[in-house]
């Protein structure tokens, strides 16, 4: 997030009411407010999906799947977030473009290393200990990682310092993900209803093992 401290300070260093204002706005923007957006979706769907009418237990097994994924995913990517940030500032500086791509990729190994180390533990208890469905724990961890990419990505995006076309594209993903939600998963909703998590799970097992394929042939064999 180095990008963006430059750029506040250069909105801050005026000094005037108004662009403190601007420089507050800004800063919520590019910090907060996906965040905001990400509940109030959330909110949205769970209202308008009729989330209330599925069993407790299963209402409450969902809710803690989404905290918990948003949780650990945080505190796995935010460390290395906080050094790749100062190290791409002296890249970009430096203009050692090239070694940029190659830092993506190692960081990357390096926090879904950490981000196994201490997600499948907890897989493993929440199956055993806790009965739940083995496709449904698979569903939590497939979303767990994706997350974790999110935000150790969120970094690299900042080279690009076009934060608004970034936030303008989060908001139109969100705004697909509300409209696809209403359609499709109103659907998986009353199928959930009268059927278990194993459809689900051997799909993202199939889709897990094609992405998988997919980088080892880019990174390794075409390179090779």
């Amino acid at each position: 997030m180095a990008g963006i401290g430059v750029r506040l300070n250069r909105i801050f260093e005026k000094n005037t009411l108004t662009t403190n204002l601007v420089g507050f706005f800004y800063s919520t923007v590019v910090t907060v407010a996906p965040m905001f957006v990400i509940i109030i979706n959330l909110i949205l769907m769970e209202y308008l999906l009729d989330f209330a009418s599925v069993g407790y237990v299963t209402r409450e097994l969902f809710s803690c799947t989404i905290l918990y994924t948003f949780i650990f995913s945080l505190l796995t990517a935010s460390p290395f977030n906080a050094v790749l940030s100062r190290y791409m500032s002296d890249v970009i500086y430096e203009e050692r473009y090239q070694d940029i791509l190659p830092c993506y990729h190692i960081g990357m190994l390096l926090n879904i290393g950490l981000s196994c180390l201490l997600g499948i533990p907890f897989c493993l208890w929440e199956h055993f200990v806790g009965k739940v469905p083995t496709a449904y724990v698979f569903c939590g961890f497939c979303g767990y990682i994706s997350l974790v990419l999110v935000f150790y990505s969120m970094i690299y995006l900042s080279i690009c310092k076009d934060y608004q076309r970034i936030s303008q594209y989060f908001f139109f993903g969100m705004l697909v993900a509300f409209a696809v939600s209403i359609f499709a998963i109103k659907f998986l909703m009353q199928y959930i209803k009268k059927h278990d998590f194993k459809a689900f799970g051997w799909y993202r097992i199939v889709l897990g093992v094609i992405v998988l394929l997919y980088f080892v042939i880019k990174t390794v064999i075409l390179k090779a």
